[in-house]
């Protein structure tokens, strides 16, 4: 694996967080109790959710953009080719 495609994978990792945290930011920011035998109730902090999803969506645009960058820099490569029939360095 070389940098390009390491980066490529951090990135897309990184995008991977930031959309979970958007999806689930509800969930993350609810305060579960019992409220009886098998049964769960809880509040969510209007405040708290804001922050999963501003935290969330600055991570997918992060990692968007990193995979971008890494796609631009792999498509953009300007290393030289061989010509045909030249088989073996110097």
């Amino acid at each position: 694996m070389n940098r390009v495609n390491g980066v490529a994978v951090v990135g897309t990792i990184i995008a991977t967080v930031g959309v979970f945290l958007r999806v689930r930011a509800d969930s993350l920011a609810t305060r579960w109790q019992p409220i009886g035998p098998d049964a769960w109730g809880g509040t969510t902090d209007p405040t708290l959710r804001q922050d999963y999803r501003a935290v969330g969506l600055v991570l997918l645009c992060f990692g968007l953009s990193v995979v971008a960058m890494t796609v631009w820099h792999w498509l953009a490569d300007r290393r030289p080719v061989p010509p045909s029939g030249v088989t073996g360095a110097a």
